[in-house]
């Protein structure tokens, strides 16, 4: 297999720079599929997490039947949309560390998230 070119190299980066995905991931997702994301420590499986056949199988490959899986969103709105997020998570989410922060749930995720989270 030969490496990819300069031309696809450019590309990539123009996708990345006006924020689309270089790769149509989304479509994945919405069918339920499971994709792997590299990041800097390794990779990270991951689903749509209000599709439950997608987290069960996410669950069996990952062999974590019952802890808390993480979950992802675009933007702080979409956070207090499902979460109860006060001064202080807010503060941590948007800062340039970005850590994980244990958020209690507001609004019903779907019956697999549910069972780890209460």
């Amino acid at each position: 297999m030969r490496a990819p070119s300069d031309a696809y190299h450019k590309y990539l980066r123009a996708d990345r720079e006006k924020g689309k995905c270089a790769f149509p991931c989304d479509k994945h997702l919405a069918d339920g599929k499971i994709i792997a994301v590299k990041g800097l420590g390794g990779y990270h499986l991951a689903c749509d997490a209000s599709n439950e056949k997608a987290v069960l199988e996410l669950r069996g490959r990952k062999m974590r039947p019952f802890k808390p899986l993480a979950i992802m969103v675009k933007d702080i709105k979409t956070i207090k949309d499902i979460c109860l997020a006060g001064p202080e998570e807010e503060k941590l989410l948007l800062s340039t560390v970005r850590p994980i922060v244990l958020l209690r749930k507001k609004l019903p995720l779907g019956t697999l998230i549910q069972l780890t989270l209460n």
